[in-house]
C-alpha cells in the first residue's frame, strides 16, 4: 500500500504542466501552485526542514522564538548571543531551493502578518494592524435577492 501511495504521489508531483502565452511548460523543480496536494507537500517539507535545521538553534538557545504561518517565518534572537550575520548566513544556507525575502526590524519594530511587534525595554509589545488596501474600495455591497410575489 505504501509503495502504491508513493508511486501515485511521484506521478502527481512530476506530471505538472502550465500554459503561459500559448506555450506549455513543465517545471523542473518544486511543486505546482494551485494543485490540491501542493500545500500538504510543502507543509511536510517545511516541518522536516524545521526539525532538522531550526530545532538545533532553538535547543542551543541561540534563537529565542521561531514561528511559522504557512510560509511566513518570524525569528527572534538575542544579538548578545548570536549575530544577525550568523543567523542570516545559517538560514540562507539551509536549502538552495528555498527563497527568502528577509525583513529586519526598523526602529525596534517589525511587521509580521497582521501584527506590529515592537521591542520596548526588555519586552515585546504586539499590536494588531489593519490591512493596507492601498486606497482601493474594499467594501462589498450586498443586495438581497428580489423575491417573486
Amino acid at each position: 500500500m505504501t509503495q502504491q501511495i508513493m508511486s501515485l504521489l511521484r506521478v502527481v508531483l512530476t506530471q505538472n504542466y502550465f500554459t503561459f502565452q500559448q506555450t506549455i511548460y513543465q517545471p523542473t523543480q518544486g511543486i505546482a501552485m494551485g494543485s490540491p496536494i501542493s500545500s500538504l507537500i510543502a507543509e511536510i517539507f517545511l516541518q522536516q526542514y524545521e526539525d532538522k535545521k531550526i530545532k538545533h538553534l532553538l535547543d542551543t538557545k541561540n534563537i529565542a522564538y521561531y514561528a511559522r504561518y504557512v510560509d511566513d517565518i518570524l525569528i527572534i534572537f538575542d544579538t548578545t548571543k548570536i549575530s544577525l550575520h550568523t543567523v542570516t548566513r545559517y538560514i540562507n544556507n539551509i536549502h538552495s531551493n528555498i527563497k527568502r525575502n528577509t525583513t529586519y526590524d526598523q526602529h525596534n519594530s517589525i511587521d509580521f502578518l497582521d501584527l506590529k511587534i515592537t521591542h520596548q525595554h526588555k519586552k515585546l509589545e504586539i499590536d494588531i494592524q489593519k490591512a493596507n488596501c492601498h486606497g482601493h474600495n474594499s467594501q462589498l455591497p450586498f443586495k438581497p435577492p428580489h423575491r417573486k410575489k
